[in-house]
């Protein structure tokens, strides 16, 4: 018998070994992908989590993957002020997710308003939204409650068109 005959046969896969690496891969219990995960350096965990959030996005169940890498987060999390703080799976995670899908609702939904603020500061020095004096210049502190409105329509504006968009939400 060929010890190597195993893998001789993955080299060149058929269908039927595609579908079931699939099936193993995008199991409820996500025990592959735990596996890989855990078996990985952290260097490696942005990689894994790249490579396998496509996956998942190309069999759509990414949605799945992610909530069960958060309620993971969650149960394995001691501390609320270290919830996706760690440098873990579901950090990365998320944070492959957000490249992924965010740029695309942030260009969609907030870009207009991204724009405006560039053109206002870059039209007058002194248009900002900063508020804490500290970090403003002597000359620029008296500008703090023009700022604040600044601050204060530009959420606004980003809130208003959070919910107009509420449908793109990736």
């Amino acid at each position: 018998a060929d010890p190597l005959a195993g893998f001789r046969a993955l080299a060149n896969p058929d269908q039927d070994t595609v579908e079931m690496l699939a099936k193993l891969i995008l199991d409820d219990d996500l025990s592959i992908v735990w596996g890989l995960f855990l078996s990985g350096t952290p260097k490696d965990l942005e990689s894994i989590a790249s490579i396998v959030l496509k996956f998942f996005d190309q069999h759509e169940r990414e949605l799945y993957l992610m909530k069960q890498a958060i309620t993971k987060e969650v149960q394995l999390t001691n501390a609320s002020a270290t919830l996706f703080r760690q440098n873990n799976f579901a950090s990365k995670l998320l944070s492959c997710y957000s490249k992924r899908f965010g740029l695309a609702y942030i260009k969609t939904v907030l870009y207009d308003t991204i724009i405006n603020v560039c053109l206002n500061h870059q039209n007058n020095e002194d248009w900002s939204c900063e508020i804490d004096e500290r970090k403003l210049s002597d000359d620029k502190k008296h500008l703090v409650e023009r700022n604040y409105d600044h601050l204060k329509s530009t959420t606004a504006e980003i809130i208003q068109r959070i919910f107009a968009n509420k449908e793109a939400v990736p």
